[in-house]
């Protein structure tokens, strides 16, 4: 029997659904409080696109809902979209003890715990979507654990 349960140590957060986005518009996804976590994993999902293009970009805040300010100098794109590396699956990491206040104001400066993604379809037909994982729990057991949809193995308590 496992006596080490990986759910203590990191919770998952859809940012938003998968959708097609309109031209134009940028779309904000769902923040998620980053406190007591040090990694993050963004997964962004790029289905299949008619001709759309775009960009994902990465925001925080001291409040979720609040309001969101770009990550980094000029906040770099971290993905462009375009018809020829549609259908992926993009995965990238954060440290979040390098963000304003370090993930939660364990760190200097004025803590921003919230993370976001902002998604810019710059043409008509961009279907994506954003799920952020929380990883490295500085603080196991202070959360409930992440929920499973699904187990598999026989010596998984």
């Amino acid at each position: 029997m496992s006596t080490h349960n990986p759910s203590d140590n990191f919770k998952v957060h859809q940012s938003f659904v998968s959708q097609e986005l309109a031209a134009g518009t940028p779309t904000e996804g769902t923040g998620v409080d980053t406190a007591g976590f040090e990694m993050a994993l963004v997964i962004y999902n790029v289905g299949d696109n008619t001709g759309g293009t775009g960009t994902l970009e990465l925001q925080t805040s001291d409040l979720v809902g609040g309001t969101y300010a770009d990550l980094g100098t000029g906040n770099p794109t971290l993905v462009s979209i375009s018809a020829t590396n549609d259908n992926s699956l993009y995965v990238g990491e954060v440290d979040l003890r390098y963000l304003p206040g370090g993930g939660g104001g364990s760190g200097s400066g004025t803590a921003q715990p919230f993370l976001n993604v902002l998604v810019e379809a710059t043409t008509a037909g961009l279907n994506c979507g954003v799920t952020i994982v929380l990883f490295r729990s500085r603080d196991v057991g202070r959360y409930a654990p992440q929920a499973y949809d699904f187990r598999v193995g026989a010596d998984i308590a």
